[in-house]
Protein backbone atom coordinates (compact mmCIF):
# COMPACT_ATOMS: atom_id res chain seq x y z
CA UNK A 1 0.00 0.00 0.00
CA UNK A 2 1.13 3.52 -0.25
CA UNK A 3 3.26 5.24 -2.88
CA UNK A 4 7.08 4.28 -3.95
CA UNK A 5 9.58 6.14 -5.59
CA UNK A 6 12.26 4.65 -7.98
CA UNK A 7 15.21 5.35 -10.38
CA UNK A 8 18.08 3.69 -12.06
CA UNK A 9 20.44 2.99 -14.75
CA UNK A 10 21.01 -0.27 -16.90
CA UNK A 11 23.61 -1.28 -19.84
CA UNK A 12 24.65 -3.53 -22.14
CA UNK A 13 27.02 -4.23 -24.51
CA UNK A 14 27.15 -6.25 -27.45
CA UNK A 15 29.90 -9.33 -27.52
CA UNK A 16 29.78 -9.73 -31.07
CA UNK A 17 31.34 -8.43 -34.34
CA UNK A 18 27.86 -8.16 -36.29
CA UNK A 19 25.62 -5.01 -36.67
CA UNK A 20 23.23 -5.45 -33.77
CA UNK A 21 25.54 -7.67 -31.52
CA UNK A 22 28.10 -5.07 -31.35
CA UNK A 23 25.57 -2.41 -30.15
CA UNK A 24 25.89 -0.78 -26.90
CA UNK A 25 22.81 0.47 -25.15
CA UNK A 26 22.55 2.42 -21.66
CA UNK A 27 19.18 3.36 -20.19
CA UNK A 28 18.52 5.61 -17.39
CA UNK A 29 15.08 5.62 -15.89
CA UNK A 30 12.80 7.35 -12.54
CA UNK A 31 9.20 6.45 -11.70
CA UNK A 32 6.46 6.42 -9.45
CA UNK A 33 4.15 3.61 -7.99
CA UNK A 34 1.05 4.28 -6.35
CA UNK A 35 -1.13 1.45 -4.58
CA UNK A 36 -4.73 2.43 -5.60
CA UNK A 37 -6.28 -0.13 -3.19
CA UNK A 38 -5.67 -3.58 -2.65
CA UNK A 39 -5.84 -5.41 -5.48
CA UNK A 40 -4.83 -2.20 -8.03
CA UNK A 41 -1.72 0.17 -8.49
CA UNK A 42 -0.11 1.99 -11.33
CA UNK A 43 3.06 2.70 -12.21
CA UNK A 44 4.56 5.67 -14.16
CA UNK A 45 7.96 5.80 -15.49
CA UNK A 46 10.20 8.07 -17.74
CA UNK A 47 13.16 6.30 -19.68
CA UNK A 48 15.95 8.15 -21.66
CA UNK A 49 17.18 5.30 -24.04
CA UNK A 50 20.76 6.11 -25.26
CA UNK A 51 22.82 4.49 -27.57
CA UNK A 52 26.46 5.34 -27.52
CA UNK A 53 28.45 5.17 -30.57
CA UNK A 54 25.79 3.24 -32.56
CA UNK A 55 24.62 3.71 -35.85
CA UNK A 56 21.92 1.46 -37.28
CA UNK A 57 23.62 -0.28 -40.13
CA UNK A 58 21.67 1.57 -42.34
CA UNK A 59 23.38 3.14 -45.61
CA UNK A 60 19.60 5.60 -45.71
CA UNK A 61 20.55 6.21 -41.77
CA UNK A 62 23.99 6.84 -41.66
CA UNK A 63 25.48 9.19 -39.10
CA UNK A 64 21.99 9.02 -37.19
CA UNK A 65 21.53 7.89 -33.86
CA UNK A 66 18.63 6.36 -32.20
CA UNK A 67 18.45 8.05 -28.92
CA UNK A 68 14.76 8.65 -27.91
CA UNK A 69 12.60 9.21 -24.91
CA UNK A 70 9.84 7.25 -23.35
CA UNK A 71 6.89 8.16 -20.85
CA UNK A 72 4.99 5.37 -19.65
CA UNK A 73 2.21 3.85 -17.73
CA UNK A 74 1.19 0.33 -16.55
CA UNK A 75 -1.65 -0.80 -14.60
CA UNK A 76 -0.87 -3.75 -12.22
CA UNK A 77 -4.11 -6.34 -11.06
CA UNK A 78 -3.86 -8.65 -7.74
CA UNK A 79 0.03 -8.82 -8.74
CA UNK A 80 -0.95 -10.78 -11.72
CA UNK A 81 -1.92 -8.89 -14.79
CA UNK A 82 -0.10 -6.40 -16.21
CA UNK A 83 -1.34 -3.50 -19.01
CA UNK A 84 0.94 -0.68 -20.19
CA UNK A 85 0.90 2.30 -22.55
CA UNK A 86 4.13 3.98 -23.61
CA UNK A 87 4.75 6.84 -25.95
CA UNK A 88 7.68 8.15 -27.22
CA UNK A 89 7.91 12.27 -27.97
CA UNK A 90 10.83 12.15 -30.69
CA UNK A 91 10.32 8.49 -32.14
CA UNK A 92 12.26 8.85 -35.59
CA UNK A 93 10.71 8.71 -38.89
CA UNK A 94 12.37 9.21 -42.25
CA UNK A 95 10.37 9.22 -45.90
CA UNK A 96 11.55 9.34 -49.13
CA UNK A 97 10.96 12.00 -51.64
CA UNK A 98 12.91 14.19 -54.00
CA UNK A 99 15.07 11.21 -54.47
CA UNK A 100 16.52 11.78 -51.13
CA UNK A 101 15.63 10.08 -47.42
CA UNK A 102 14.49 12.78 -45.40
CA UNK A 103 15.42 11.88 -41.48
CA UNK A 104 13.59 13.31 -38.52
CA UNK A 105 13.13 12.59 -34.59
CA UNK A 106 9.92 13.87 -34.05
CA UNK A 107 7.56 11.58 -34.49
CA UNK A 108 5.14 10.59 -31.90
CA UNK A 109 4.99 6.72 -31.37
CA UNK A 110 3.24 4.18 -28.98
CA UNK A 111 3.42 0.89 -27.86
CA UNK A 112 0.50 -1.28 -25.88
CA UNK A 113 1.44 -4.18 -23.97
CA UNK A 114 -0.59 -7.13 -21.44
CA UNK A 115 1.17 -9.78 -19.46
CA UNK A 116 0.06 -11.93 -17.22
CA UNK A 117 2.20 -13.79 -14.42
CA UNK A 118 1.03 -16.84 -12.91
CA UNK A 119 2.83 -19.12 -10.04
CA UNK A 120 3.44 -22.44 -10.81
CA UNK A 121 5.03 -23.47 -7.26
CA UNK A 122 6.53 -21.31 -4.73
CA UNK A 123 9.54 -20.70 -6.09
CA UNK A 124 8.63 -20.69 -10.09
CA UNK A 125 5.94 -18.00 -11.83
CA UNK A 126 5.10 -18.73 -15.95
CA UNK A 127 4.49 -15.06 -18.02
CA UNK A 128 3.25 -15.14 -20.49
CA UNK A 129 3.12 -11.05 -22.77
CA UNK A 130 2.04 -9.94 -25.66
CA UNK A 131 1.80 -6.38 -27.35
CA UNK A 132 2.22 -4.31 -30.18
CA UNK A 133 4.85 -1.48 -30.68
CA UNK A 134 5.13 1.64 -33.27
CA UNK A 135 7.69 2.69 -31.92
CA UNK A 136 10.74 1.09 -33.26
CA UNK A 137 9.39 1.48 -36.40
CA UNK A 138 10.17 4.24 -38.27
CA UNK A 139 7.32 4.04 -40.91
CA UNK A 140 4.56 4.46 -38.17
CA UNK A 141 3.07 0.88 -38.64
CA UNK A 142 4.47 -1.02 -36.15
CA UNK A 143 4.66 -4.69 -35.31
CA UNK A 144 3.41 -7.74 -32.86
CA UNK A 145 5.67 -9.53 -30.13
CA UNK A 146 4.74 -12.37 -27.67
CA UNK A 147 6.57 -13.83 -24.86
CA UNK A 148 6.79 -16.98 -22.67
CA UNK A 149 8.75 -17.88 -19.67
CA UNK A 150 9.71 -18.74 -15.81
CA UNK A 151 10.72 -16.76 -13.01
CA UNK A 152 11.70 -17.93 -10.38
CA UNK A 153 12.63 -15.60 -6.93
CA UNK A 154 15.40 -16.18 -4.34
CA UNK A 155 15.73 -13.34 -1.64
CA UNK A 156 17.07 -10.48 -3.72
CA UNK A 157 17.67 -12.73 -6.74
CA UNK A 158 15.56 -13.07 -9.76
CA UNK A 159 15.91 -15.26 -12.75
CA UNK A 160 14.28 -14.99 -15.77
CA UNK A 161 14.44 -17.47 -18.99
CA UNK A 162 12.24 -16.63 -21.69
CA UNK A 163 11.47 -17.01 -25.31
CA UNK A 164 10.74 -14.10 -27.34
CA UNK A 165 9.44 -13.53 -30.76
CA UNK A 166 8.57 -10.52 -33.07
CA UNK A 167 5.93 -10.50 -35.94
CA UNK A 168 7.08 -11.42 -39.75
CA UNK A 169 6.90 -7.43 -40.03
CA UNK A 170 9.57 -6.60 -37.18
CA UNK A 171 11.65 -9.29 -39.70
CA UNK A 172 11.20 -7.18 -42.66
CA UNK A 173 12.30 -4.38 -41.31
CA UNK A 174 15.11 -4.71 -39.29
CA UNK A 175 16.44 -8.37 -40.33
CA UNK A 176 16.29 -11.69 -38.52
CA UNK A 177 19.58 -10.54 -36.24
CA UNK A 178 17.67 -7.89 -34.84
CA UNK A 179 14.44 -9.46 -35.00
CA UNK A 180 12.71 -13.06 -34.89
CA UNK A 181 12.46 -15.41 -32.17
CA UNK A 182 15.30 -15.10 -29.24
CA UNK A 183 15.38 -17.16 -25.65
CA UNK A 184 16.94 -15.01 -23.07
CA UNK A 185 18.31 -15.63 -19.77
CA UNK A 186 18.41 -12.75 -17.47
CA UNK A 187 19.48 -12.82 -13.51
CA UNK A 188 18.56 -9.83 -11.39
CA UNK A 189 20.23 -8.43 -7.91
CA UNK A 190 17.94 -6.02 -6.22
CA UNK A 191 19.50 -4.19 -3.11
Amino acid sequence: TGWAAFAGVWGSAGLSTSECGSARELEAYAGYSLALGTDVNATFTYTRYAFPGGGYGNPHLSGHRYDYDQVGMSWGFLDRLYVTVSWTPNAIGYEYYEDKWHIEQNRNAFAYGVEWQQPLASWVSLTAAGGYDYMADPFGTGYGFWSVGLTHLAGPWELNIAYFRTSARALRLFRAESAGGRVSATLLWRF
